[in-house]
C-alpha cells in the first residue's frame, strides 16, 4: 500500500485510525489517530475511541481533507506512480 489506502481515506474525508509506522505517518500527518500495530488492545482503543467520539470524528474529517489537499498540492501521487513505474521497469 505504501500509504495509499491512508491517502484514499483522507481524500474521502474519512477519519483514519492507522498504524504508527513511517509510511502511514508520511501520508497521514496530524490527520490520523495513530495506534501501535502490534498491540491489539491499542488498535481496539483507537477504533472504539473514534467511533465513540463524534467531536473527534468531525475534527479528524476536517484534518483529513486538509491533509489530502496538502498532499495533492505537492503531487505525491504523481511521484509515487513514477517510483512504481521505475521499480517495475528495472525488474528482470
Amino acid at each position: 500500500g505504501a500509504g495509499m489506502p491512508v491517502l484514499e481515506a483522507l481524500a474521502c474525508g474519512c477519519p483514519v485510525v492507522g498504524a504508527d509506522i513511517p509510511a502511514v505517518r508520511e501520508f497521514g500527518g496530524d490527520a490520523v489517530a495513530y495506534v501501535d500495530p502490534t498491540d491489539p488492545r491499542d488498535i481496539a482503543r483507537g477504533m472504539l475511541g473514534m467511533v465513540a467520539q463524534p467531536a473527534l470524528q468531525s475534527e479528524m474529517r476536517t484534518r483529513a481533507v486538509r491533509q489530502a489537499e496538502r498532499l495533492r498540492s505537492i503531487d505525491v501521487v504523481d511521484r509515487l506512480m513514477r517510483a512504481y513505474a521505475l521499480a517495475a521497469s528495472t525488474r528482470s
